[in-house]
């Protein structure tokens, strides 16, 4: 099994590197938007691997413009 570290929803924040603030990703899951998250006995954590495909999700390729 490959390392998948878990973080809170402040370390999250962290690792999130200013993308979202905890309040920002509180806001999302009652929403139902943003990172998958893991919910166990009533506390929330992160997989590094859902951070990390919630930031390349949002990638943005510009158009190369016509000579």
């Amino acid at each position: 099994m490959r390392d998948d570290p878990l973080y809170d929803t402040t370390g999250a924040a962290k690792y999130l590197g200013g993308i979202a603030k905890p309040a920002t990703l509180q806001w999302w899951r009652h929403i139902g938007r943003g990172p998958e998250y893991v919910k166990a006995e009533g506390r929330v954590f992160y997989r590094q691997s859902a951070l990390d495909k919630f930031t390349n999700d949002g990638v943005v390729k510009p158009a190369t413009e016509a000579a």
